[in-house]
């Protein structure tokens, strides 16, 4: 790397922090929200193999980009079928109010109702079929990102432990994507379950 590549990759972590909100953002790319949905997918995937779940062709993963989304992604499934993969995040929009505020950084707290509404909410807005573009999609993937830092494997199970949401119109799958787990070197994820 030359000095001008090393300035301009200086540059763009200098404008990455400035645009960071700074709370439980360890998911977030201010820079290029395409990569940032992206890279979201990706992890996901690398999860799903990882437990021997992966119910896609990771090589088929790409981004749809601004304009052409939802989704945010398309893949391939195993049989061959057109997937879309919807990204949205999980935060506690209070917290990130109270440290813009106070310059203090509070984690904000989460029990089964506060958890249950707060992804009842993605899961209403992103099951939108009239605002789908691209397809048609054999099935409609949502992953909910969070980097909360009180929401780990262990108590994002038991919150949700017998949880069924509300069948979705266009949702047939969702997951809850936790942020990385340095215990065990990988990126939780839960699978949420729809009522029948």
């Amino acid at each position: 790397m030359d000095n001008e590549e090393e300035k301009g990759l200086i540059a763009q972590i200098k404008k990455a922090i400035a645009l960071s909100r700074g709370y439980a953002d360890h998911f977030c790319w201010p820079l290029d929200r395409n990569l940032e949905e992206y890279g979201i997918a990706k992890i996901f995937s690398e999860s799903l193999e990882d437990k021997g779940q992966l119910f896609f062709d990771r090589n088929s993963l790409r981004e749809r980009g601004r304009g052409n989304d939802p989704p945010d992604c398309e893949a391939t499934d195993l049989l061959g079928k057109h997937i879309g993969i919807e990204v949205t995040e999980l935060v506690d929009p209070v917290a990130i109010q109270r440290l813009k505020i106070s310059g203090l950084y509070e984690w904000a707290e989460w029990d089964r109702p506060k958890i249950i509404r707060a992804i009842d909410e993605r899961l209403k807005a992103k099951d939108i079929p009239a605002k789908i573009k691209g397809g048609p999609y054999a099935n409609y993937i949502i992953i909910i990102h969070t980097d909360e830092p009180y929401l780990n494997e262990t108590y994002v199970n038991s919150l949700l432990r017998n949880i069924n949401f509300e069948k979705r119109k266009l949702i047939n799958r969702a997951f809850l994507l936790l942020s990385y787990d340095p215990k065990v070197k990988k990126y939780p994820y839960v699978e949420l379950t729809f009522s029948t």
